[in-house]
């Protein structure tokens, strides 16, 4: 019941706010439940907050459910991608290129990889560089090599995102485990 309460507290709150998916998403990444957070960035994804579809697509790669919710990590991802999230459109890459809860498609892959170096993504922009260079999955092309590596070399680096929800779900496990007995 206090679940309820508390639900139809923050629909009201956000139906006030300035950015209500901002709003969702915050409540998501701060709960201190995982069922809870999850639903919260799902409200927050139908508002098409494109940090929420991503926050989801790492839960979902990254969470151990196996292959067919990684597949909805891809669906996440996709969307954070259309909504112009850099780090949703290299991890998109990733996926595709591996075959990662979805069918290999290499060209797909580098498509996005391309995408994410165009949104400022140094990384994408280094992957497609090295690949330029080693002829990975294309020519080799000294031209296009040196381009993306001028193009990295102004790019700021970031560090990959890690999913608040993975880290809330591990925490609970964690506090949840009973000491094993000696003896």
């Amino acid at each position: 019941m206090f679940q309820a309460i508390e639900n139809g507290i923050r629909t009201f709150r956000a139906k006030f706010a300035e950015d209500p998916g901002a709003a969702w998403l915050q409540w998501g990444r701060d709960a201190s439940d995982v069922r809870q957070g999850l639903s919260y960035l799902e409200h927050a994804a139908k508002l098409d907050n494109e940090e929420a579809h991503f926050e989801l697509g790492l839960y979902f790669e990254g969470g151990g459910y196996g292959e067919s919710l990684k597949g909805q990590a891809m669906d996440y991802y996709r969307r954070a991608a259309v909504l112009g999230h850099a780090e949703a459109t290299f991890r998109m890459g990733e996926m595709l290129c591996a075959g990662i809860g979805i069918t290999v498609d290499p060209e797909a892959g580098r498509t996005a990889y391309r995408r994410a170096a165009e949104m400022g993504w140094k990384t994408a922009a280094e992957w497609l560089a090295g690949a330029f260079e080693k002829g990975e999955g294309m020519e080799p092309d000294v031209e296009m090599a040196a381009f993306w590596h001028r193009r990295a070399e102004k790019l700021e680096s970031r560090e990959p995102s890690h999913s608040a929800l993975l880290q809330l779900a591990s925490e609970s496990s964690r506090r949840d485990q009973k000491p094993a007995r000696l003896g």
